[in-house]
């Protein structure tokens, strides 16, 4: 027994490290990174989810007066307000929503790229594919997810403050409006942004648990991606769709839903030419960088050129941004110049008078008398609001029987029935209103509720067409003869004059002339120096004036063009504090190189430069294919293309907010980064 070996001892066996204590320690190593994820992922989610929440509440009129308290003009109004709006809070919601998903698939892809040696390392390990993939979407789904749902809870408080600024803008004057809370649009944003998170994480992961883990070992760390001939081909397809909707056609299809499927398609193309386009584009620019400082210049341009991935990463939220706000300016300003340029054709009128309800009546007739020998015709409307069927705020126009007939063209044309029929309670109204389209039909008995509900009633006896080139101020809902219709209407829009002068006669001299009879010199201008009450125009000046003054009177843009800026500073702000954070190590080499801390962090601002110029001349691309759509459109109602609104200067003012809200995310996360290695 003495001879015999001792015992071995038994081998050590080595534990193999959880999943869950795998997911805790690439937490941990990359804490700053997930924090500012799930950061931008909040508040992405807080904004998506408040706009969703305030187009239900606006839709529901939550807290406002119960309906039965209202007049009827009140009541109508009221429903056609919150309407609006919600119609507004809808598109806002949709297009934050829309922006929201395609980030976070950007970022959850970006930031799953960067773990490639790591997973590869796990690989080497044993890991199995599917542990990989496993893996990741616990990384990066639960916190994301989580933040997402506190994202949506935050978002209630945000109603309440969104609600008053969209009611500010839609004329909203209920004091009452309070959001109540609801769980649908928080639960469809919940989803929608969870969903996103986790399919971006999936594909993600399953594109590099598929490679192998010596490939991934080699393969270059810069982030570089080859784009596949897929998305090339992808993308040439839909740009080539998208220019066929600019120029074809497409009989029976509407303006507007052509406009925006174009705007759809030119947003895929964009989404899938950026990694295209991009790289190349920041090089090209880096030109510049690498003129004005040589060292740092270089190694941005380099950057920038090169890592595709980051410079996707900042560029995607500037084009998207960018380019939905701006499409959706242009859409709706050009749209609704369209509209009022197409109400001014043709317009016969030389000269326009108009005047409020505070100047006395006689006050026109009296002047044009005496200028009578150089009119070839007039005609005196006055118009009054007041609430039609089913409470629609409706406008009821009057005239003089002598100066419709002799009015020519600026009077209004009957198609069923005659000038005759009309008199104490019988009306004419516009063929816009017949039913099936509107609520009213020849020989129906209508009630009509002015101010504190006064109820007049009158029979419609004809039917007209409201005179051409006139605008809005000649809608003309309905036509009666003056002294033939009631005048307590609950708004006095006052009286309106188009004269058509004889051949030879300057419209301009004309209007002086008119204005000094009626001793209101004011009148002349169409501005805020005009204090009188009155406007006497020539056709030209009057077409500038109304066009300008309805545009201005767009105050819902607004509020797009500043959440749409709120988003695009969120998600930058997270792809450049990402991007920097990933590239520590670089840094910290590039530093024990000899290069200088202040020679990395201008590298760094010029690199997030090159990245947002570069994705803004993407975006102006895209805008460009809409403008042409639209001029297209411009040409084919007989107006000239070059008038469609180009806003210049929301596209340079939001380019700038978004590059010094680059340019100091970079500088912070640099000097932070520095600060901690140093440390």
């Amino acid at each position: 027994m003495s001879g015999a070996n001792p015992a071995k001892p038994l081998p050590h066996r080595v534990r193999r490290p959880s999943q869950f204590s795998l997911v805790r320690s690439l937490l941990h190593e990359h804490r700053t990174s997930y924090a500012v994820t799930c950061l931008a992922v909040l508040l992405a989610s807080a904004l998506s989810c408040a706009w969703v929440e305030l187009g239900l509440a606006m839709g529901a009129r939550d807290g406002s007066p119960d309906l039965r308290t209202m007049t009827h003009y009140e009541r109508g109004s009221s429903i056609g307000l919150y309407s609006m709006g919600a119609v507004v809070c809808e598109i806002a919601g949709g297009a934050c929503i829309l922006v929201t998903l395609l980030l976070v698939l950007s970022s959850v892809g970006f930031l799953i790229e960067a773990r490639r040696r790591e997973y590869a390392m796990m690989r080497l390990s044993g890991a199995s594919p599917r542990r990989i993939r496993l893996m990741a979407l616990v990384e990066f789904a639960v916190p994301c997810g989580l933040a997402d749902l506190l994202g949506c809870l935050l978002g209630l408080p945000l109603v309440g403050t969104l609600g008053i600024a969209v009611a500010r803008a839609m004329d909203i004057n209920d004091n009452a409006f309070a959001p109540r809370l609801r769980f649908g649009g928080k639960a469809v944003t919940f989803c929608l942004v969870l969903l996103a998170c986790v399919i971006g994480v999936w594909f993600a992961a399953h594109r590099i648990s598929s490679v192998s883990p010596l490939s991934a070992l080699t393969q270059e760390t810069k982030e570089s991606k080859s784009v596949g001939i897929v998305r090339v081909v992808a993308a040439v397809l839909v740009a080539v769709l998208a220019v066929c909707f600019c120029v074809a056609p497409f009989l029976g299809m509407d303006t507007s839903i052509r406009t925006s499927l174009l705007t759809v398609f030119a947003l895929v193309a964009l989404y899938l030419f950026a990694p295209v386009c991009l790289p190349p584009l920041a090089s090209l620019l880096g030109r510049v960088a690498q003129l004005c400082s040589r060292g740092s210049g270089l190694l941005a341009r380099q950057r920038a050129g090169k890592q595709t991935r980051s410079t996707v990463a900042i560029g995607l939220p500037v084009i998207l941004v960018v380019f939905i706000v701006m499409a959706f300016t242009m859409m709706s300003q050009s749209g609704s110049k369209e509209g009022l340029m197409t109400q001014f054709q043709p317009m016969r009128a030389d000269v326009i008078v108009q005047t409020a309800s505070r100047i006395p009546a006689g006050k026109i007739g009296d002047a044009l008398r005496n200028q009578k020998d150089d009119i070839a015709s007039s005609v005196i409307y006055h118009s009054e609001d007041w609430a039609g069927f089913d409470d629609h705020p409706v406008t009821v126009t009057t005239a003089s029987a002598s100066d419709v007939r002799t009015a020519g063209s600026n009077a209004p044309k009957f198609v069923k029935g005659s000038l005759s029929a009309l008199g104490p309670h019988k009306v004419a109204v516009n063929t816009e209103r017949l039913a099936p389209s509107g609520d009213y039909h020849l020989g129906q008995n209508v009630t009509f509720y002015g101010k504190a509900d006064h109820a007049y009633k009158a029979k419609i006896v004809a039917v007209i067409e409201a005179p051409k080139g006139l605008g809005s101020n000649a809608a003309m809902d309905f036509f009666a003869l003056e002294g033939g219709f009631d005048n307590h209407g609950v708004r006095d829009d006052g009286r309106f004059a188009p004269i058509k002068l004889r051949d030879g006669i300057s419209a301009g001299t004309f209007a002086t002339r008119v204005a000094q009879r009626m001793g209101l010199a004011e009148a002349r201008h169409a501005d805020k120096t005009n204090s009188s009450g009155a406007m006497i125009l020539t056709k030209p000046e009057y077409i500038d004036y109304f066009v300008k003054d309805r545009l201005s009177q767009q105050h819902g843009l607004a509020i797009v063009i500043v959440g749409g800026a709120a988003l695009a500073a969120i998600f930058l702000i997270q792809s450049c504090a990402i991007v920097i954070t990933e590239r520590r190590g670089e840094n910290r080499r590039l530093r024990q190189l000899g290069v200088s801390h202040g020679s990395v962090v201008v590298a760094a601002i010029w690199e997030s430069v090159l990245d947002v110029l570069s994705a803004s001349v993407l975006a102006a691309v895209g805008l460009a294919i809409i403008f042409a759509e639209l001029a297209v459109q411009y040409a084919r109602e007989g107006i000239s293309p070059w008038g469609v609104p180009i806003p210049l200067g929301t596209f340079f003012g939001m380019v700038v907010i978004i590059l010094a809200v680059a340019v100091l995310t970079s500088v912070l996360c640099t000097l932070r980064d520095s600060t901690s290695a140093e440390g």
